[in-house]
């Protein structure tokens, strides 16, 4: 992965301007150009409430915030701005075209004015449409997305082991090879389910065996296909994906999660459903969700 081009949008909250820290700190490092994108939405979408009475003051409004998060990007990153009118998922991922970017930098966690663009459903159509990766930023308490960005020194990259999952394995070996940053190839084996009434102890056993054992030839045959000079190591954990992915997180200082989505049920349901929710909410880093190769 070359990211050369890399799309921000922004509503102008404090929060949006973690992704543009974020994105600058990846711009940085990749010798990348930055789009700052702000969406005039329409219809029921409220980006921000401006409280403008004409396109006058809606230019004065952009402008000025403009001017505030370009502070935010270092002197040698070029850096432009666009403005669209319209639905904002379908802005993004046009803007995301129109401009040929290799990834898309979107803040979560918003307050309830313009929660519905960063968090709620714009945020889920903009990972299942784009054509590129997507990195979803929130805040932490202790670190800041930027400062994890840049003192990188373990990704975790979960996987179903499945061929499509290994999309995000080159897209996090780039990155892993930039900043000599260690990947950490995890699965989680979920409790087992459906099974039914009267299963024995012994056939319970069976079938975990069968299953940790599955899991470790996978995992020894995804680590082969790390490139040569990345630094990684293979976890298995058992429990609940997101709870166990979160503590993973904490207990190794991880500063990324790179996930493939479109993986067998269990990963498409991490990404798409309510675990990628609660892995973004419980997280303490950046998630980088990547689409099929």
């Amino acid at each position: 992965m070359s990211i050369r081009k890399i799309l921000v949008p922004t509503d102008f909250s404090p929060n949006s301007y973690l992704a543009v820290e974020a994105a600058n700190a990846l711009a940085t490092r990749f010798g990348a150009e930055i789009t700052l994108f702000y969406v005039e939405a329409t219809h029921d979408y409220l980006v921000l409430d401006i409280g403008s009475t004409g396109a006058r003051e809606e230019r004065e409004f952009e402008m000025h915030h403009f001017d505030e998060a370009k502070e935010l990007v270092s002197s040698d990153v070029e850096c432009h701005t666009m403005v669209d009118k319209g639905t904002p998922y379908e802005a993004i991922l046009a803007a995301a075209e129109s401009r040929h970017a290799d990834l898309i930098v979107i803040a979560t966690h918003a307050h309830s004015g313009i929660q519905r663009f960063l968090l709620g459903s714009t945020t889920e159509k903009v990972v299942r449409g784009a054509k590129c990766p997507v990195l979803l930023v929130h805040p932490d308490p202790d670190r800041s997305p930027a400062r994890m960005l840049v003192d990188l020194e373990k990704i975790v990259v979960p996987t179903d082991l499945s061929d499509t999952a290994k999309a995000a394995l080159p897209v996090a070996a780039e990155i892993a090879k930039s900043c000599d940053a260690e990947l950490l190839l995890t699965h989680v084996i979920e409790p087992l389910t459906g099974l039914g009434f009267g299963t024995g102890a012994e056939q319970v056993y069976a079938l975990q065996r069968g299953l940790q054992e599955a899991t470790s030839e996978g995992l020894t045959k995804f680590r082969s296909e790390v490139p040569d000079g990345v630094k990684s190591e293979v976890v298995v954990l058992e429990g609940t994906a997101h709870d166990e992915l979160a503590g993973l997180v904490d207990r190794e200082k991880a500063g990324l999660i790179v996930m493939a989505t479109h993986g067998h049920t269990g990963v498409t349901r991490w990404l798409l459903g309510s675990v990628t929710d609660r892995v973004s909410r419980t997280a303490t880093c950046p998630l980088l969700i990547v689409p099929p190769s």
